[in-house]
């Protein structure tokens, strides 16, 4: 129901909301001699305490109930503060701690005492409105993904509806802990429509809940797109018509679905592998160590990491020497960052010539790493991306296309998990060409490829396959589950028209669909096992033509 008003819900009621009142003041003021306590400690172990047990007991034991507690009542960046520096005290050695690693441990007690200095009340997240992420994607089964809008045009959230959304009005008159506890999908807001103060708390609490905003109206300028930014937007689109914004919306619910940051560690000492890996693993960032650097190489290939983290202290081999190898065989394939002593000038300037993207040097802010890992691998992610898409569709290119199915094969294979494959070819392409014209052909395959996107999972793929035919690859799903979604998407399709100067033309699309060989069915090779099912769903698919068109046929299991 487009336009659907929004219902006032108290998530706390008066009396639970003074006893959590109560409770962050009285962690707040307890804290703050445990902040102050932690430094002393910290600065004891550096001049010269590190054999003494107790003391490194108590300052683990601090670390650890202030990582609990703050984490629990909404002090989120604390609590991964005070985790990272209980973390480094586990992996301390019991004497000889070299210069950076003491300089990190002062550093983290530090920020712990510095962050618990600031706690104010009321920036506890219990205070914040209890906003949650959607995961669902429109035309699945089940609730309409709901979006949240604030001032937008009845066209587009007429244009949300058609996409399968479902548009939440936000009353900027009521504050955001107001909002029904309905998980989000994303939020789209018209600038200019409500008091900046107002934007920046709903914008705010969206992105801290990790909900994709689409920001719209304004003039275009630098101070308009600087405005959108400080609000928390994530895409800023001035002119955009109501099918732009709708696509800007699914590609960043897209990009917010797609799997967990992949980093490969490459370091020799506790320090790094035992602390940096900590860090990121605190984060939900999917970490591996790798202690014998030569071993990169195959790694590479059979972990994919989105970012290589190398300890330029390492003993066996110089991080200008991993980034050489890395960059040697696989030029584009990852972004490099690499971990340096503050001093070693030297080191850090061979490990840039090399390859290396980013340096962080000792000691190191946890909040910092993470981000700076974030932020690479995104960029690591789009390069990829763009140079495996075509432009116009978004598709994956053909070979793109072959290089996904393989890695996915080898996956389903190593995991056990089933594999379904889905081929699309319009009919009667060749005929509409000679009628409307090559426009017309581009446009359907534009139309196949947005409703393709628009309609499988994050861990989907879509691209060009055998010309002007679409292929999609569904990990994890059987030839049943995939049959659904195709047979709904086909439904989807024939009830839509293109336009063309002589008028609507309806659409027809042909579709086959196969899952990949049971290993126990005797197809025990991978390579064998992809080659028989790229047979078998282009053997659907030419059945469903030689049926005349405008079906799907699933291709019987072996």
């Amino acid at each position: 129901m487009a336009g659907a008003a929004m219902k006032s819900t108290d998530v706390y009621s008066d009396p639970a909301r003074e006893r959590l009142d109560a409770t962050v003041r009285s962690f707040i003021e307890t804290a703050q001699g445990q902040g102050e306590e932690l430094v002393s400690l910290a600065a004891a172990f550096v001049d010269g305490a590190r054999e003494e047990v107790e003391g490194r007991q108590r300052l683990r034991f601090l670390a650890h109930r202030l990582a609990g507690s703050a984490g629990s009542l909404g002090y989120c960046a604390l609590g991964r503060t005070a985790a990272a520096l209980e973390r480094l005290i586990l992996v301390l050695p019991e004497t000889q701690v070299d210069r950076d690693t003491l300089d990190q441990l002062e550093y983290l007690a530090y920020l712990v005492n510095e962050e618990i200095r600031a706690l104010d009340p009321e920036a506890s997240l219990l205070h914040a409105p209890l906003l949650r992420r959607s995961f669902l994607a429109p035309g699945k089964s089940g609730p309409a993904p709901v979006v949240l809008t604030l001032g937008v045009e009845r066209a587009l959230s007429l244009a949300l509806e058609e996409a399968g959304f479902e548009a939440l009005v936000w009353d900027e008159e009521r504050s955001l802990q107001a909002l029904p506890l309905t998980p989000l999908a994303g939020g789209v807001v018209e600038l200019g429509t409500a008091p900046d103060r107002e934007l920046e708390q709903a914008l705010g609490g969206l992105r801290a809940a990790g909900i994709p905003v689409v920001a719209i109206g304004g003039a275009g300028t630098f101070l308009w797109r600087v405005r959108a930014y400080r609000l928390g937007a994530n895409a800023y689109l001035p002119h955009a018509e109501a099918g732009e914004c709708v696509e800007a919306l699914l590609r960043l619910m897209a990009e917010a679905s797609l799997e967990p940051w992949r980093v490969l560690v490459i370091a020799d000492t506790p320090l790094v592998a035992g602390f940096v890996g900590g860090v990121l693993d605190e984060a939900g960032i999917q970490c591996e160590i790798l202690g014998h650097p030569e071993e990169v190489l195959g790694r590479l290939v059979a972990f994919e990491p989105d970012v290589l983290v190398v300890d330029v202290g390492m003993r066996s081999y110089s991080a200008a020497e991993v980034a050489a190898v890395v960059r040697d065989a696989a030029p584009q394939a990852v972004p490099i960052v690499a971990v340096s002593h503050r001093r070693d000038a030297s080191a850090q300037q061979a490990a840039l010539a090399a390859g290396v993207d980013l340096l962080l040097s000792w000691p190191l802010h946890p909040e910092v790493v993470v981000a700076a890992i974030e932020a690479q691998g995104r960029r690591g992610r789009l390069a990829r991306e763009n140079q495996r898409h075509e432009p116009p569709t978004g598709l994956l290119t053909n070979d793109a296309l072959q290089e996904h199915l393989q890695r996915e094969v080898a996956r389903a294979r190593r995991a056990g998990t089933p594999l379904s494959m889905a081929v699309f070819d319009p009919d009667r392409l060749r005929s509409l060409l000679t009628q409307h014209g090559h426009q017309v052909g581009d446009q359907l395959v534009r139309f196949l490829a947005q409703t393709l996107r628009r309609r499988l999972r994050g861990s989907d793929a879509a691209g060009r396959c055998c010309g002007t035919a679409v292929a999609a690859i569904l990990p994890g799903a059987t030839v049943g589950q995939a049959a659904s979604v195709i047979g709904s998407l086909l439904e989807e399709i024939h009830g839509k028209s293109l336009s063309t100067p002589e008028g609507p033309v309806s659409i027809t699309v042909s579709a086959g669909v196969a899952e990949l060989a049971d290993p126990r069915e005797g197809v025990v090779d991978p390579a064998v096992a992809m080659r028989d099912l790229l047979e078998r769903v282009e053997q659907a698919l030419a059945q469903a033509r030689a049926e005349g068109g405008g079906r799907m046929i699933v291709a019987p299991p072996l």
